[in-house]
């Protein structure tokens, strides 16, 4: 169904405010540190098991030469660690250090080998040169990922063009497998892209759904805080008016007109005791995100409002599940506080029919609600604000609640009116991590 132009409304939380950057920066900071910190026990255990292997068949002096610069290496990067100097910046050096370590050390080879020597290519320690590749993807930096298969490969042309200067009668390499080596580093050099880069991403998402979710609960505490202070002024001015109330003689224009604004005051009071009660269940189901069966959900709707919303249709891939802040149980509310506001409507008027669509693209799944009501004010269209009403005189508590926990888990709001009358609004939402590897 087209839309109306320009009436619509997007809300989508903040994506680049600067608690995002400062939480994305300190994240990926510490999964750089953390996988240089494990990279370097790993280089320290591949030494200790080299060196024990070498001591059981024996090794020259070049190879004990080697493991002496690498454990020297990983003790050096340990140290960076443990002390709080080492930087996600560092990895460029760190890979730069392991692919030159490896091809020394291969390159020890080339001068100092067995009588059965056949070339360096053809020596299964070659495979190392891959392996230093494929770790340099796992530290979160795609520019360290891309140098380790820029050096991997150069380091495969380097030994193969020193082998054959060096034993012209013995190496039996040829540049054929030197081309089949490079594919290879190749194929792993990509990989390693991938994966840094795929890391990066899932990572900055992490980051992302944090900030919303800090910016959130910042916003309702701080919703709380004003409540709490509007509820003891008009506590004060409740008390104070029915004192003055029973000091007025009754049946006179003076105590009518007080009477009356002790009624306007009660009820403020209790208007701002369910923004606080709102308030506080949105906070409670803002503390996690989880994974939401779908289509048990919608039938859990259907089935509390097969009574007020008659023709309550609702269309959903099978097996799907969303991440939704406050799981199963924000999820319902979220739906609940929609379908409560299409069917009172605005100018005594609300919807019969309600249509739930839910597609799946990748990993975001596009939450479409429309309903034959008189659609959104104008107001509720052109506002940015975080609590929109769909109503003249509504104050918008059931949209704020819906835009907050669809914010916190990571998603997209959009308010529009149809060309054909009533309201639609679209929401976009995380797919579930373990719903992604077999999209519906």
């Amino acid at each position: 169904m087209p839309f109306a132009k320009p009436a619509v409304g997007r809300y989508s939380g903040p994506m680049e405010d600067r608690s995002f950057g400062e939480r994305a920066d300190a994240t990926l900071e510490q999964g750089s540190v953390a996988a240089e910190r494990a990279l370097a026990y790993g280089r320290a255990a591949l030494v200790t098991a080299m060196t024990a292997r070498s001591v059981w068949i024996g090794a020259n002096w070049g190879d004990w030469a080697s493991f002496a610069v690498v454990m020297a290496f990983a003790g050096y990067v340990l140290h960076r660690a443990r002390t709080g100097r080492l930087r996600s910046r560092d990895a460029l050096w760190t890979v730069a250090g392991d692919a030159a370590l490896i091809t020394a050390g291969l390159g020890a080879n080339v001068f100092l080998h067995d009588p059965d020597y056949r070339g360096i290519l053809l020596m299964p320690d070659v495979a190392s040169l891959a392996v230093t590749v494929a770790t340099a993807g796992f530290r979160l930096n795609v520019r360290a990922a891309a140098l380790g298969w820029l050096l991997g490969a150069a380091g495969a042309l380097g030994l193969f063009l020193m082998d054959r200067a060096a034993n012209p009668g013995v190496a039996q390499a040829t540049w054929s497998s030197l081309l089949v080596l490079e594919l290879a580093l190749s194929a792993v050099g990509a990989f390693a892209v991938f994966t840094a880069r795929r890391s990066r991403k899932m990572l900055m998402d992490h980051a992302r759904a944090e900030s919303q979710r800090d910016r959130a609960r910042s916003r309702l505490t701080g919703l709380l805080r004003q409540s709490h202070d509007a509820r003891s002024t008009l506590a004060s001015a409740l008390l104070n008016a029915e004192l003055l109330e029973r000091a007025l003689p009754k049946g006179g224009p003076p105590r009518a007109s007080l009477e009356r604004l002790v009624d306007d005051l009660r009820q403020l009071e209790a208007e701002v005791r369910t923004v606080e009660t709102r308030a506080l269940e949105e906070v409670t189901l803002l503390k996690t995100v989880s994974p939401v069966d779908v289509p048990a959900a919608l039938a859990a709707l259907r089935r509390s409002f097969r009574h007020e919303v008659p023709e309550l249709r609702t269309t959903c891939p099978e097996g799907l599940h969303l991440s939704f802040a406050g799981g199963e149980e924000g999820f319902v509310r979220a739906f609940r506080n929609l379908l409560e506001n299409a069917r009172t409507g605005s100018s005594g008027r609300g919807a019969r029919a309600v249509d739930i669509t839910i597609t799946r693209t990748g990993e975001r799944a596009m939450l479409v609600v429309r309903d034959d009501g008189p659609g959104f004010e104008a107001s509720a269209l052109s506002t940015r604000s975080w609590i929109p009403s769909s109503k003249e005189t509504g104050s918008g508590l059931g949209l704020g609640f819906v835009l907050g926990l669809v914010v916190a888990s990571g998603g997209s709001v959009e308010l529009a009116n149809a060309e054909a009358g009533g309201a639609e609004i679209r929401i976009t939402l995380p797919v579930a991590a373990s719903a992604r590897v077999s999209p519906v």
